[in-house]
C-alpha cells in the first residue's frame, strides 16, 4: 500500500470515528453498586493504564459507590493501593470475623480511606469542576415533594469532595447509625456556612420512583442548554450487570452491602479490568475517553 493510500485510509477512519455515536459522548457515568465498587475499580485501573486523561474534555458523574470511582479516577488515585488499604482497615477492625461485617462501621472507614487515597494536589477547583455527584435530599422523603436526585458540584477542595462522597454513599443507619449525612455549603443569603441533609444517591432510582436523567446545563460543553442528555451522549463505566460471565458468577451469592474476602475483592477487580479491556479492544469505548486500543494492554491487578 502506497503512502498516499495509507494517508487516505487514515482520513477515512478518522471521519468514521467522528460520525460514530461514540464521538458524541459528553458524560462519563458511574452508577451505584455497593460492594461491586471493586468491579468498577478494576475498570478504572485499566482505563488509567490505557491512557485515560484527567484533563479529557467531558464531565464525570458518580452515584453512591460510583461517586467513589468517579472521584478517584478524576484525581488519579492508585486503585491497587486503595484495595490494599481497604483490606488492612477491615483486618484492623476485625470485620472479616464479625457477623455484622461492615454494618455501622462503614462510614468512618470510608472517610478514613478517602482521606488517604485522595491527593489534595489534584483537588483544585478547575479539575473538580468536571465532577458531578448525586445524593438524595431528605426533603424528597416528604410525600408532596418530587422524588429526584440532587446533583452536587462546584467542589472547591478535598474536604468538600469527601463530604459529597459521604452523602452519596450514605445508607441510613447502616453506614454509621445515623439517618443522614450533612452536606456543608455556603449560605445562599450571604456569608457563613449552612448544611443540607442527604442519603444515598441511588435511593429513588432503586425504589423505582425517579429517573437518572442528567440535565444538560450541568455538563461541560452544554452550559445554558435545556433538556437532558441523550443515551448516546453518556458512557457508563463498570456496569457489572453487562458482564454476563461475572453476573452469573455472583448471582445470589453477593449482596450490595456484603463484605467480601480479600480474594473476592481482587477477583472483582480482575473481572472489571478484563471486561473494560474487552470493551476497549472491541472499539466500544469513545475516543474522548480512551485512545484506540492496541492488541493487548497492561497487567492485571496485583493479587496479594
Amino acid at each position: 500500500m502506497s503512502i498516499r493510500e495509507i494517508t487516505l485510509l487514515s482520513w477515512l477512519i478518522a471521519i468514521a470515528a467522528l460520525a460514530s455515536p461514540l464521538s458524541k459522548t459528553k458524560l462519563l457515568k458511574f452508577d451505584g453498586g455497593g460492594i461491586f465498587y471493586w468491579y468498577q475499580a478494576g475498570a478504572c485501573k485499566y482505563m488509567q493504564e490505557a491512557g485515560f486523561s484527567s484533563e479529557a474534555d467531558l464531565s464525570i458523574l458518580g452515584t453512591s459507590a460510583g461517586s467513589l470511582s468517579a472521584t478517584m479516577l478524576l484525581v488519579q488515585s492508585d486503585f491497587d493501593a486503595a484495595a490494599e488499604l481497604a483490606i488492612s482497615q477491615c483486618e484492623r477492625e476485625n470485620l472479616f470475623e464479625k457477623p455484622t461485617g461492615l454494618a455501622f462501621r462503614w462510614g468512618s472507614i470510608i472517610e478514613e480511606w478517602l482521606e488517604e487515597m485522595i491527593d489534595a494536589r489534584h483537588c483544585d477547583p478547575a479539575t473538580l469542576s468536571r465532577l458531578l455527584i448525586t445524593a438524595t435530599s431528605m426533603k424528597t422523603l416528604r410525600p408532596w415533594v418530587e422524588k429526584k436526585q440532587t446533583f452536587l458540584s462546584g467542589f472547591k477542595n478535598k474536604r468538600e469532595l469527601i463530604n459529597a462522597n459521604l452523602c452519596s454513599v450514605h445508607i441510613p443507619f447502616f453506614l454509621d447509625r445515623k439517618l443522614y449525612t450533612k452536606y456543608y455549603h455556603s449560605k445562599e443569603e450571604g456569608r457563613g456556612r449552612d448544611y443540607s441533609r442527604f442519603i444515598d444517591g441511588s435511593f429513588w432510582p432503586f425504589m423505582g420512583q425517579s429517573t437518572t436523567d442528567v440535565p444538560r446545563y450541568l455538563v461541560r460543553g452544554c452550559k445554558g442548554e435545556e433538556g437532558v442528555l441523550a443515551p448516546h451522549e453518556i458512557y457508563t463505566v463498570g456496569d457489572w450487570k453487562k458482564d454476563e460471565e461475572f453476573a452469573a458468577k455472583v448471582e445470589g451469592k453477593t449482596s450490595f452491602v456484603s463484605l467480601v474476602t480479600p480474594e473476592g475483592l481482587y477477583e472483582m477487580m480482575k473481572c472489571g479490568y478484563d471486561y473494560q479491556r474487552q470493551e476497549h479492544e472491541a472499539g466500544r469505548v469513545p475516543l474522548c475517553v480512551l485512545p484506540p486500543a492496541p492488541s493487548s494492554h497492561g497487567v492485571l491487578p496485583r493479587r496479594h
